[in-house]
């Protein structure tokens, strides 16, 4: 509306990241009735090297997330072309709205995983964990479902000027929407362990879903089925991690007590 064509959109990102880095600082600065205030403090390397590293998982997810998307690319570009690239951005955009529900319930329900963990109420914990379980499950056949359903019309967003343009589109989305039934296990791990103060498993769940079975999908599944290949990699590589993620719970729940 302004007329700043792409520096506006760069220009609107770097506002909204100073508006949301800045309104936290100045509260704690002069809100002087909460019991969280801004204040000295001695310098603690071990609790600072341990917060560090449990964020591990954090750290290389953006990595990898813009390592499998120049990856994507360059296999659409070779196996389908500029609509392939086209149509993986449609996918990027619609993508985020689905698996931001998975990231909001399980960042958000990570520190209550912390305090119980913490406070050693493990009935709490079990309790709690059960739940998550349960309404991960509800969410994913609920998304995956939604996705499948609502594929065509998404896709008409962005397509709709070229038939065979949106026919590719909707194909692409409904291949990729399956990996909503099974995505949910990964990242529901990942940040469980972060919560839990075990950064390097947190950080090996992550890393294994997107450098070992998402960028392995899109380089071999091309080659033994073409095209759909590329857009079956998130499937294959989330029902992989979902397997994964499973060992990982069975296998902790004595040392953190949460089964």
């Amino acid at each position: 509306m302004l007329g700043l064509g792409v520096e506006g959109a760069a220009a609107a990102t770097c506002a909204g990241q100073c508006a949301g880095g800045i309104g936290p600082l100045l509260f704690f600065i002069f809100n002087k009735t909460s019991p969280l205030r801004l204040g000295k403090t001695s310098f603690m390397p071990k609790a600072l090297v341990r917060s560090a590293s449990n964020g591990i998982a954090d750290f290389i997810t953006n990595v990898a997330m813009s390592l499998v998307n120049m990856v994507f690319n360059l296999q659409l570009m070779k196996y389908i072309g500029e609509y392939g690239v086209s149509a993986y951005g449609i996918i990027m955009y619609v993508s985020f709205i689905f698996i931001s529900v998975f990231l909001g319930f399980s960042m958000g329900v990570s520190p209550i995983f912390s305090y119980h963990y913490g406070a050693g109420d493990y009935d709490e914990l079990k309790s709690l964990f059960r739940k998550s379980i349960t309404i991960m499950i509800c969410l994913s056949v609920g998304l995956a479902g939604a996705a499948e359903l609502s594929a065509k019309w998404l896709a008409m967003l962005f397509a709709s000027y070229d038939a065979g343009f949106l026919a590719l589109s909707t194909r692409a989305l409904r291949m990729y929407f399956i990996a909503y039934f099974f995505a949910g296990a990964g990242i529901f791990g990942s940040c469980l362990f972060a919560a839990l103060n075990n950064g390097p498993l947190s950080g090996m769940l992550s890393a294994m879903r997107l450098f070992v079975f998402q960028l392995s999908a899109v380089l071999l599944l091309p080659r033994l089925i073409g095209s759909d290949g590329i857009w079956l990699a998130m499937p294959l590589s989330e029902i992989c991690v979902m397997i994964i993620t499973i060992i990982v719970f069975i296998k902790n729940k004595d040392r953190y007590h949460y089964a």
